[in-house]
């Protein structure tokens, strides 16, 4: 009977699979949330204590939940060294393809980051008159209204009510939404 898996062998492993799951692939990602608000730390200053705290929290619950079922798992296999080794491979798989991925999301995500910073310091430079024939509130080669989370927050910028949007394409509403 060396080929039969005992009931606490086989709970053991499927403990140990999404263990490996979430310490290979998923925390990659909950760290590359980190390196996001220290990132928007870095920016906003104490704003941004709340963003930071969450991502750690986050990433310390991913990691003691992959580690506490790893160890449950482990416990229940044994020294199963076939099953040891199909966890090793699956978590080195993991890890290559998701750490790699989790780096250029967050490179990703920061080069957007920067590229809004940008575009909204851009647009307050516009807006308070370095261009002649601008008006406030108007920006050119924009509808109006195509920029409401704007007004009220740029110097110049007008808080009247926003005009319908039945003329306004759809690319001015997806700019609208990334700025």
């Amino acid at each position: 009977m060396a080929g039969l898996n005992t009931g606490a062998e086989v709970f053991g492993e499927l403990a140990a699979y999404p263990a490996v799951v979430l310490l290979c692939a998923v925390l990659p990602f909950a760290v590359s949330f980190v390196i996001d608000a220290v990132n928007l730390m870095l920016r906003r200053e104490r704003s941004a204590i709340p963003a930071l705290v969450t991502a750690l929290v986050l990433s310390f619950v991913v990691a003691a939940t992959g580690f506490l079922l790893l160890q449950l798992g482990l416990v229940r296999i044994g020294s199963d060294a076939a099953v040891l080794a199909r966890l090793t491979s699956v978590g080195g798989g993991l890890l290559l393809v998701c750490s790699p991925l989790a780096l250029v999301a967050a490179v990703a995500r920061l080069f957007i980051s920067m590229l809004r910073a940008r575009a909204l310091a851009r647009r307050a430079a516009d807006m308070g008159g370095s261009l002649p024939g601008i008006r406030a509130g108007s920006m050119p080669g924009t509808l109006p209204g195509a920029l409401p989370s704007l007004t009220g927050t740029l110097p110049g910028a007008t808080s009247s009510p926003l005009p319908s949007r039945s003329g306004t394409t759809m690319l001015a509403r997806f700019a609208d939404h990334v700025a």
